[in-house]
């Protein structure tokens, strides 16, 4: 599992040596990385969409025994009543590679909080055993590895993700979120205060948006803010440029 980064890269260069369409859309859609999407695009000379339906297929397989199928979707609102174990279950399958760090899902899960060494382990364990254990669940593992949470798919099984759009597979869109500030500037922590979330996790969504041409920088006197794109000629004609 440390090498996972090498596991990426060895699969994305065997579904270009083998033109391998499972192997490129488990990379496309479970890698939340928009600087590897342009990797991917970069090596086959093309944009590759994904698909609609995807099913994630466990590494273990007997192929005498029936599969079993489970969907994403109905799975994540089994969980409605808890929304700790509902978001951790969002974060540990975001990234089919990558596994989850402890601080990273301890800043997911309480945005407003800092990491305490002593208990905010322990508390979010509870939420790990709980989501291990719930009676609905004998579909996979998280195991931990020191400071890590590996996402296991247990025998024969398969997790269809039914794409909803290009960002976001389990809540809704971080974009139409966005969208509902409407004309106003905002800043990094205007925008972590609007999402309930940390500013640092702010700072990096603002960034890829600007990269992707949805966010346009604003320079406004000594401020630094941010508007949508589609509003854009609105500010420059006022004086403000990126």
């Amino acid at each position: 599992w440390r090498s996972w980064e090498s596991r990426r890269d060895i699969d994305l260069y065997i579904s270009y040596a083998t033109k391998n369409p499972y192997l490129l859309q488990k990379i496309l859609i479970g890698t939340p990385n928009i600087h590897y999407h342009n990797k991917i695009e970069r090596l086959f000379d093309k944009k590759i969409e994904k698909q609609k339906l995807f099913s994630l297929s466990a590494h273990d397989i007997d192929p005498l025994q029936s599969k079993r199928i489970v969907e994403y979707q109905n799975f994540h609102q089994e969980l409605r009543s808890s929304q700790y174990q509902q978001k951790l279950f969002s974060l540990i399958t975001r990234d089919f590679y990558k596994p989850c760090n402890i601080g990273s899902l301890f800043e997911n899960l309480y945005p407003k909080e800092y990491f305490n060494p002593l208990s905010s382990e322990k508390r979010l364990l509870n939420h790990v055993y709980r989501l291990n254990d719930n009676s609905t669940n004998n579909f996979f593992q998280l195991k931990k590895d020191k400071m890590d949470f590996i996402f296991l798919l247990n025998k024969n099984t398969e997790l269809v993700f039914q794409i909803v759009n290009h960002r976001d597979r389990y809540s809704p869109s971080l974009k139409e979120r966005i969208k509902k500030i409407g004309r106003k500037p905002f800043s990094s922590d205007e925008l972590a205060k609007n999402l309930d979330c940390s500013q640092r996790k702010a700072q990096m969504l603002i960034k890829t948006m600007v990269i992707e041409n949805f966010l346009f920088k604003l320079n406004l006197g000594n401020k630094t803010k941010y508007v949508m794109s589609c509003y854009k000629k609105e500010f420059s004609l006022n004086g403000n440029n990126i």
